[in-house]
């Protein structure tokens, strides 16, 4: 499924569910950062959702934390891996950190 083919909206929370096999983990106190940040900006970034299965492939932790804080709706991208090797693919696809910070401008 190419961008052009991706579907995104706005759900309820409740209509899809965590990745039981998701491959990332999070500590209590950056599970707290992350509620304290998604408190103070919003969510920016949609969910990838396995559309057939209703299953996050990226953003769990995001969605743990918006469960927590009582949110009803979530706003999420559906795509359709081939699959489970492909969704592990989009799953790490989502959480790869590209590049460097350039340490003089975050100063």
């Amino acid at each position: 499924m190419n961008q052009e083919e991706s579907t995104r909206k706005m759900i309820d929370i409740n209509s899809v569910v965590p990745s039981p096999s998701n491959p990332r983990e999070i500590s209590s106190k950056d599970f707290e950062s992350l509620k304290k940040k998604i408190e103070r900006w919003g969510i920016w970034k949609p969910f990838l959702v396995w559309e057939s299965k209703k299953q996050i492939l990226g953003g769990n932790q995001r969605y743990k934390a918006c469960k927590e804080l009582g949110h009803k709706e979530i706003w999420v991208e559906y795509r359709e891996p081939k699959d489970d090797a492909e969704a592990l693919e989009m799953a790490i696809a989502d959480n790869e950190s590209s590049g460097e910070w350039i340490k003089s401008l975050l100063i």
